[in-house]
């Protein structure tokens, strides 16, 4: 039984080895909690650094969110951008489809645009 679902699992997705790095996904998760982070860090009588901070890092997110809009396959009906994560007994798989490509570019939008 597992076999067959591994097989099935892997006759959807593409081969991650043809991205340019592999861990594309993770990177743009990352970024926001990385600016959240350095929000943390900042003192909170500083609102303007606080601004500063936030515009930047959803800038950046915003920007990078670009790649994966201009570079995804809009022929394909496989997933994309795939990521396998494994820890123990738990196996991750993540990847962007054709209708979660315009989600990951909406919400990213959305997160840029709350920094104004």
């Amino acid at each position: 039984m597992k076999e067959v679902y591994c097989m099935t699992v892997n006759s959807v997705f593409v081969d991650s080895a043809s991205s340019l790095w592999s861990f594309q996904l993770t990177e743009l998760y990352l970024l926001p909690v990385i600016g959240i982070l350095l929000l943390l860090l900042i003192p909170s009588r500083k609102v303007d650094l606080i601004r500063q901070v936030a515009l930047v890092t959803s800038l950046v997110t915003f920007v990078y969110s670009l790649f994966f809009w201009f570079t995804f396959d809009h022929m394909s009906t496989k997933f994309q951008f795939v990521e396998s994560f494994r820890f123990n007994d738990i196996h991750i798989t993540a990847g962007i489809d054709g209708i979660s490509i315009f989600f990951v570019r909406k919400i990213v939008f959305f997160w840029w645009f709350g920094g104004f």
